[in-house]
C-alpha cells in the first residue's frame, strides 16, 4: 500500500465519528419558503391549504396587510372548513381578527387536511397580503441506545481502519529496510586475525652460563666453546 492510501485510511478513520455526529436528524422545512403576495376581494377570503399534514407539524405564518387596514385569520381542519364554506358555525383552532399583521406558529394536533383562511370583511375595498407561510416537521430525537450504538460501531470501524493503516505502514517500512540489512550482514567488515610468528627457543651456555643462546647455536656467543645440541639449556 502506497503512502497516499495510508493517509486516506487514517483520515477516513478520524472522519467517521465526525460523520456520525453530522448524521443526527435535525428539524427541517417540508415547504422551505412559501411566498404570499395576493389580493383579497371585498367580502371574500383567501384559502391556503394542505391536503395532508402529519400530526406534530408546525405551521408558521408571517403575513402583513400592505393595503387596507386589517384582516381576519383562522386555522381550520377539514370538517370545520366544510362547515365554514357552507355558511355554518365553524370552530377555529387559532383566530386573529382585525389584524394588520399576523405572526403565529401552530402545531397540528392530528393528521389530515388543514386550511388557513384570510377573510376580508370590508364591503367596498380589497386588501393586499404579503409575507411567508412555512411548515416545519416535528423534531424526533434519536433514542440514546440506538445513537450510542451507532457511534460505538463507527468508532470501532475507525479503530480498525487506523490499525490497518499502521500495519500497512510498518509492512512497507520492513520491506524497504529488509534488503539493506541483509546486504550489510553479507558485506560487513571481517576482523583480521593476527599473524603469529613462531618464537625461537633459547637456552644458556652450560660452560659459562651465558643466557639467551639460540637453540640451534653451535658455539657460545661469549666463551666460544662448542655446544652439543642436547646440552643446550
Amino acid at each position: 500500500m502506497n503512502r497516499r492510501g495510508i493517509v486516506f485510511l487514517v483520515v477516513l478513520g478520524f472522519l467517521l465519528p465526525v460523520m456520525a455526529s453530522a448524521a443526527t436528524p435535525q428539524q427541517e422545512d417540508i415547504h422551505p419558503h412559501a411566498d404570499v403576495d395576493v389580493w383579497v376581494n371585498a367580502l371574500g377570503y383567501y384559502n391556503y391549504y394542505w391536503n395532508d399534514l402529519g400530526s406534530g407539524n408546525r405551521i408558521n405564518v408571517n403575513i402583513d396587510v400592505t393595503s387596507g387596514d386589517d384582516i381576519d385569520f383562522y386555522i381550520l381542519d377539514e370538517d370545520n372548513y366544510d362547515t365554514y364554506i357552507n355558511g355554518g358555525s365553524a370552530s377555529s383552532h387559532l383566530t386573529r381578527e382585525n389584524a394588520g399583521s399576523i405572526s403565529v406558529s401552530y402545531t397540528i394536533p392530528s393528521s389530515g387536511e388543514w386550511h388557513l383562511i384570510f377573510r376580508n370583511d370590508n364591503w367596498f375595498f380589497r386588501k393586499h397580503l404579503e409575507g411567508t407561510i412555512t411548515v416545519t416537521a416535528p423534531y424526533v430525537p434519536t433514542s440514546p441506545s440506538s445513537s450510542a450504538g451507532a457511534v460505538m460501531a463507527l468508532l470501532v470501524i475507525a479503530a480498525v481502519v487506523i490499525c490497518i493503516a499502521v500495519c500497512a505502514a510498518k509492512s512497507q517500512k520492513d520491506k524497504q529496510e529488509g534488503p539493506v540489512a541483509s546486504q550489510s550482514s553479507q558485506t560487513g567488515y571481517q576482523v583480521a586475525q593476527p599473524s603469529v610468528r613462531p618464537t625461537q627457543q633459547v637456552g644458556f651456555c652450560p660452560y659459562c652460563g651465558t643466557p639467551k643462546q639460540l637453540f640451534d647455536a653451535k658455539f657460545c656467543s661469549k666463551c666460544g666453546r662448542a655446544f652439543s645440541g642436547p646440552d643446550l639449556g
